[in-house]
């Protein structure tokens, strides 16, 4: 029996087949539904193919510069703050130098050289967060809470099970492991900050590393999702997907407590 990736290894002291991607501490599985299966038929190198016939490589290559500068400014859009100039600058230089350049992109020392490169190497907190951290919003009344992410104790073991994840499927279908490592990385959470920039660079750098699109082009994750309400709404609902039956399962699990001051 082999997985979606054809990937098999066998355990010999329990005489079984081990097909699954990742590690026992974090293993991201796609479930292969009428619509996912729909989505990976898309022909991304045909669609590309398609531009360069009408347009030409030179333009295209023209635009990516383009794009890369408008994907950056929509990634901070999206995390509400599209007046950070400088940051946004810093994103975009950082998606030309690295996107597909990068062999171990979730090691400590890639995501380090990610997150100053986008916030600079002066921010407060660069690395691995060392203290926890919610998604949610402040009302006149109350914190709502969207989704806790793990904790920090464990941000290396669930990395080093995204890390196998993007080992052993490497070579496999393009689409599904960059939306897999993406959102893997955001449920994970490791940073204090830059979190949502780096899903979405994964996205791209993913694509590039597989061949999938060619080196220094760079598709419009960002700029996409921020295009319309429904694009943006719709990737809000993709988040939901896991957070909110995770919450609604763990809603008497955590509280807060009180403040304390962390590394």
């Amino acid at each position: 029996m082999s997985n979606a990736f054809g990937l098999t290894q066998r355990a010999r002291r329990w005489r079984v087949n081990d097909n699954l991607p990742g590690t026992p501490d974090f293993c991201p599985l796609i479930r292969r539904t009428p619509e996912v299966q729909e989505a990976l038929r898309f022909d991304l190198a045909g669609a590309l193919s398609e531009l360069d016939r009408i347009f030409g490589a030179d333009i295209l290559m023209r635009m990516a510069s383009w794009l890369t500068f408008k994907e950056s400014r929509a990634s901070f859009l999206i995390e509400k703050e599209a007046d950070q100039g400088d940051r946004i600058q810093r994103f975009a230089h950082v998606i030309a130098k690295f996107c597909g350049r990068i062999n171990d992109p979730l090691s400590d020392t890639s995501l380090l050289s990610l997150q100053a490169g986008i916030l600079g190497h002066d921010a407060i907190g660069l690395g691995l967060r060392r203290a926890p951290v919610f998604v949610g919003q402040a009302t006149m009344y109350e914190d709502i809470v969207h989704y806790v992410a793990p904790h920090f104790e464990e941000l290396p073991k669930l990395l080093n099970g995204l890390k196998a994840f993007e080992h052993a499927t490497r070579g496999a279908e393009s689409l599904a492991r960059a939306a897999a490592l993406a959102f893997g990385f955001i449920y994970i959470h490791p940073m204090r900050d830059g979190n949502g920039r780096i899903h979405r660079f994964l996205i791209n750098d993913t694509l590039i590393r597989d061949q999938a699109v060619p080196d220094g082009v760079i598709l419009p994750v960002s700029a996409t999702i921020t295009s319309s309400i429904d694009f943006r709404a719709g990737y809000d609902r993709a988040l939901e997907v896991f957070s909110k039956p995770f919450m609604q399962r763990y809603a008497g699990s955590y509280r807060f407590g009180a403040i304390t001051t962390y590394e």
